[in-house]
């Protein structure tokens, strides 16, 4: 009896589970429907909004344009017909489509909408946030590829060290390449079949008849593997040759990089008298401008007030600059500042840029020498300033190290052309 009802329960949990299960695979895969329908109608109301919201702005940015020009042309309301037509005369060289859409974005120029008003506000905030982080990606490439902490020689040797490294790992592996291309076919020969003893093989089974036929056909055999070794010794012979180019390319930038490096590292450079070639620099904040992300782009003036040398020999000033900016002496944005190197690659495509795109030519420049004139310095402002408040800036200038290097006053570290 016990195995009777044991059965029974056993059949009835069977049968009532399937049922259970399968109604809640059905209720999770409605719930998904559901919940995906809800996402659609969202997403579709938030672009209803969004679109509305856009034409709400450009409809604001007409009428302002509208008011402006007519304005330039010196209509300065609507009070007589005539005074109508002539904003006309200029909103349908805007794309305005009837008179009576014209006089009421001048209208809308003139009072515009609450609504209106917060929307390009938004927009603009929207807009300049986005231009912000823009520059905060421009600042942080550059300073990654001109480090403040790369004083003196390490400025000027840190890319083409960098560089030197990839190249050589290039050349190593094309050689290495074409090495195992020319070694192939004579390590890896096709293998030929014995005409001899397909023949016996033949004469044994079916006589002569059969052992002519088998050393034909071993012979045929022969002639077209030796066909395909021939072709794949010529295609391996190109690929070698192909590498080798590669290889060849290479070394001559590799001497272009070293010829660099022995240059840099047989100048005289001084890093230990910074306070005094510091004294010699003059710099002032020329220009400053308010940038779309709301920080400042600067240009700065500098000028050498004596003539550095290292043990008598000629030399120019180079090293890293602090500037700050202040407004009502609280402190609104700071930058250091380091002269890039001209006609060289940053250090990030030193360690990322194709090979094949990196050409080395001209002169290296870099320093602070006499009367120069660097424009649009990026600096981050950590306050909402706008363009009124950009004349009342105090901006201080103040070299944080600096090092003379042996060479012309024009800064020139060394010209690629020569090798």
């Amino acid at each position: 009896m016990s195995d009777i009802l044991f059965l029974f329960i056993f059949t009835f949990l069977i049968l009532f589970s399937i049922p259970a299960w399968m109604y809640y695979r059905l209720s999770k895969l409605e719930t998904a429907k559901r919940q995906a329908a809800e996402q659609e109608q969202l997403e579709a109301a938030k672009r209803k909004i969004e679109a509305a919201v856009k034409a709400l702005v450009a409809r604001h940015n007409t009428a302002k344009e509208l008011l402006k020009r007519c304005r330039e042309a010196g209509i300065s309301s609507l009070d007589t017909e005539d005074d109508k037509s002539n904003v006309w005369t200029i909103a349908e060289s805007m794309g305005v489509k009837s008179k009576e859409e014209a006089v009421a974005l001048y209208k809308e120029g003139q009072n515009p909408s609450k609504e209106a008003t917060e929307a390009v506000e938004k927009e603009r905030a929207e807009r300049r946030a986005s231009w912000r982080k823009d520059e905060h990606d421009e600042l942080k490439r550059s300073l990654a590829d001109y480090p403040p902490n790369l004083i003196g020689r390490d400025k000027y040797t840190a890319w083409a060290l960098a560089l030197r490294t990839r190249v050589q790992k290039e050349i190593g592996g094309y050689e290495a390449s074409s090495k195992v291309m020319s070694t192939y076919p004579s390590a890896h020969p096709t293998p030929q079949v014995s005409v001899t003893k397909e023949a016996m093989k033949g004469q044994l089974v079916g006589g002569a008849g059969l052992a002519a036929a088998k050393a034909i056909k071993a012979q045929n055999l022969n002639a077209r593997s030796s066909a395909a070794s021939a072709d794949i010794a010529a295609g391996m012979s190109k690929l070698s040759f192909a590498y080798s180019r590669k290889a060849e390319d290479l070394e001559w930038l590799l001497r272009k990089i070293n010829g660099y490096l022995g240059s840099i590292n047989s100048k005289l450079i001084d890093t230990e008298h910074s306070d005094k070639y510091a004294s010699m620099i003059e710099g002032h904040v020329s220009k400053a401008e308010l940038t779309s992300g709301g920080n400042l782009a600067l240009d700065i003036d500098f000028n050498i007030t004596d003539e550095p040398e290292i043990l008598g020999k000629e030399a120019f000033l180079d090293g890293v600059i602090d500037i700050t900016a202040k407004l009502d002496g609280n402190t609104i944005g700071s930058r250091t500042y380091c002269r890039p190197l001209y006609n060289c690659p940053r250090y990030s495509a030193s360690l990322n840029k194709d090979l094949n795109e990196i050409f080395l030519i001209g002169k290296v420049e870099t320093g602070l020498e006499n009367n120069l004139h660097i424009r649009r310095i990026l600096m981050i402002v950590t306050a909402n300033i706008t363009d009124a408040d950009v004349p009342n800036i105090v901006f201080e200038i103040t070299p944080r190290t600096v090092w003379a290097v042996e060479g012309t006053r024009d800064g020139v570290l060394h010209d690629f052309s020569s090798i």
